[in-house]
Formats: structure tokens, C-alpha cells, sequence
């Protein structure tokens, strides 16, 4: 107990100076899994991701964990060879974020940051130990509720969730389908990080256009018709939706 409260101690007392400093951040490692059955437009992701965080800038990190699971509607997902390795850069000052996934469209996407409406509750959880509150909110097709640490006054959290009143460090949808969950966080305020962005801006594309793009996409999957034997099928999104 001594330990643990010196620990919180030290942190919310180093966050004093954090704040000051652009180029300080926390390093926070999640467990992400995503399991959407719908026979359709089925999905699966089973990730290690990473946010790196100032109170202006992140960098957030997706890369596979190797598994194979046992789905009813899609049957075996193997991930065990999936190699790739994604990123999404926040800028807080422009409210946008900057990625790019293996969707087809070569372009860097950009979107909106600070969109999502919470309802902040008073209902408490345990995350890694520490007493986090929970939100909820309505995000791109679910239902989500959020956990976050007021100890650390950063409005960030994984992928797209951000904008409470300190780090998240949960994330659940009501559907059960989403999962997102800190089970490591590093800092240390004599480490010195440059968040630059970097995408190229010139090669942009927006969330709207991507969202278009992707609708044709879907629509040109739906229409093939392949060799007898043979059966595709195209996720309509994972975490957010990106067909209405």
C-alpha cells in the first residue's frame, strides 16, 4: 500500500510539470480484441497497441498478436502471420487525426478528433489498480462505455476515443464486440519525445471520401459474382462503421 501510494503520488506530481512541456509524454500499452459474428460483414482484430501521449500530440500504434480463434459465423481466424503494423497520429491544436490502413485507397485519411459526446456517470471501475470513472457514449455504430483516470489529465485514450477530463484506460462496447484495456503505463519526465506527423499531408483523402470510396467497395464485393465453390465477404467497418 506504501508503495503504491507513493507511486501515485509521484505520478500526479510529475504530471504538474508534464503539463508544461510539449515534448514529455506516457507511454500506455493496451490489450485490443474486436469479434463481430454478423454472418455478413463479419470482422476480427486481436491486437498489442500503444499510445504515446503529450496533452497536444500522440502517436497511437496497432500491430497483430498471434492467436488463432474459434468464431461460429467465420470460422477459424488465424492471425499468426499477420505482419502489419498501423498508425494514427493526433494533433490536438487542429483536432484532426492522421492514418492510413490497407483498405484500398492510397491515401493518408484524415479525420476528426473531440467528435465523440460523452455522458460522464458516477460509477467507478478498477483499471490496473487505480479507481478510473466511466463514460458512455454512442461512437460510429456502438455503444461504448469508457473508463478514465482523472490522475492523469490527459484527454486521450486508444484509436479515436477521446476528449474526458483525463486518460482513458477502457474501452468496452455494449455489444461485447469491443474490448480495449491498459495493462502497462510508463513514465518519465526526463525522456524527451518530438511528435512531428508523419503522413503526408499532400496525399490526403477525407473521412468522407473514404467513406465513400469504401461503400463502392463493399457494393463491387456484394455484386461479384465468383466460381462455384467460392464465397467473399467485406466488413462493413471494425471499431467505427464505415458504411451507414
Amino acid at each position: 500500500m506504501i508503495n503504491k501510494t507513493f507511486f501515485i503520488f509521484f505520478l500526479v506530481f510529475s504530471l504538474n510539470s508534464f503539463s508544461q512541456n510539449n515534448f514529455d509524454f506516457i507511454k500506455i500499452n493496451y490489450k485490443s480484441f474486436l469479434l463481430d459474428e454478423r454472418e455478413e460483414y463479419g470482422c476480427f482484430l486481436y491486437e498489442e497497441t500503444t499510445l504515446l501521449t503529450s496533452n497536444l500530440k500522440s502517436y497511437y500504434y496497432e500491430k497483430a498478436r498471434d492467436t488463432i480463434i474459434q468464431t461460429i459465423s467465420m470460422g477459424d481466424m488465424d492471425n499468426t502471420s499477420a505482419t502489419y503494423n498501423f498508425t494514427y497520429f493526433k494533433d490536438f491544436s487542429t483536432k484532426k487525426i492522421y492514418f492510413n490502413r490497407d483498405y484500398g485507397l492510397k491515401k493518408v485519411i484524415v479525420d476528426s478528433i473531440n467528435i465523440i459526446k460523452w455522458d460522464i456517470t458516477k460509477n467507478y471501475t478498477k483499471v490496473m489498480g487505480y479507481d478510473c470513472q466511466e463514460a458512455k457514449c454512442v461512437f460510429r455504430g456502438r455503444s461504448y462505455k469508457a473508463y478514465f483516470l482523472k490522475d492523469i489529465p490527459i484527454p486521450n485514450g486508444p484509436f479515436k476515443f477521446d476528449g474526458l477530463p483525463g486518460l482513458i484506460l477502457k474501452v468496452q462496447s455494449d455489444d461485447g464486440t469491443v474490448n480495449i484495456e491498459a495493462y502497462e503505463i510508463e513514465y518519465n519526465k526526463d525522456i524527451k519525445f518530438n511528435f512531428t506527423n508523419p503522413f503526408d499531408e499532400k496525399n490526403i483523402a477525407t473521412w468522407q471520401e473514404f467513406k465513400d470510396f469504401y461503400k463502392k467497395r463493399v457494393e463491387k464485393v456484394k455484386n461479384y459474382n465468383p466460381e462455384d465453390g467460392m464465397s467473399f465477404s467485406i466488413p462493413i467497418g471494425y471499431i467505427e462503421k464505415f458504411v451507414d
